[in-house]
């Protein structure tokens, strides 16, 4: 079993132009972008055949912005680009969200990524997470499961993603706890509409029974 499968790493997604990498200097190849975006809905999510929206609230950064991070592309580790540790990466903060910039090594790996963010064909950024225990509330809105996240247990990884999965299939990929937390979220609106659905058979032994009357008048 991978260290992703024990930890319940979850991935995410940010595909805004203001938010993908860009090239920010040219002669120490280094580019800069948003692995996590704050305060905005994400697209819906799917776990299990239960579906659901999050938002990443600023507070939930806080208790591992010192911790280190890794910067690859596609989260790929054979394709590093950048380690907090080594100095080769650098986060921050700001009202958008989490940012990461790294210098891109020197090799095959650096020139291909470089040249995919100046050319511009890296569509997003993106970023892998555990939720700390209670670093979650979920409620309904809209009808639909709801997510906030206010405190990571650990931020492993962001950087340029040239594949991003959504809006294709966007699972959410929650730890145990968390979907537990999401099985318990009752959707009411679906019972509902249920209920509401036409009952065509109904309407047709009524229409039957008012023709029938009408024979024997």
């Amino acid at each position: 079993m991978s260290h992703s499968q024990e930890r319940n790493i979850e991935t995410r997604f940010f595909t805004a132009p203001e938010t993908r990498a860009k090239v920010v200097n040219e002669e120490t190849r280094t580019i800069r972008g948003y692995g996590i975006v704050f305060n905005s809905d994400s697209v819906i999510l799917y776990e299990r055949g239960r579906k659901f929206r999050e938002v990443i609230r600023p507070e939930a950064v806080k208790s591992v912005a010192s911790k280190r991070r890794l910067c690859m592309h596609n989260h790929k580790p054979d394709r590093l680009l950048g380690n907090t540790n080594a100095g080769t990466m650098r986060t921050g903060t700001d009202s958008l969200g989490e940012w990461y910039e790294t210098d891109l090594p020197d090799g095959p790996t650096g020139e291909d990524v470089f040249q995919s963010v100046k050319r511009g064909d890296t569509e997003g950024s993106s970023f892998q997470f555990t939720v700390a225990e209670g670093g979650e509330t979920w409620s309904i809105r809209d009808g639909m499961a709801y997510r906030e996240i206010t405190k990571f247990e650990e931020i492993y990884e962001m950087g340029p993603v040239s594949e991003p999965a959504y809006p294709g299939t966007a699972t959410a990929g929650l730890s145990a706890r968390s979907m537990e937390l999401l099985l318990m979220i009752k959707i009411e609106d679906k019972e509902a509409a249920e209920t509401e659905e036409t009952d065509f058979q109904a309407i047709a032994d009524d229409d039957f029974a008012f023709q029938q009357k009408q024979l024997l008048i």
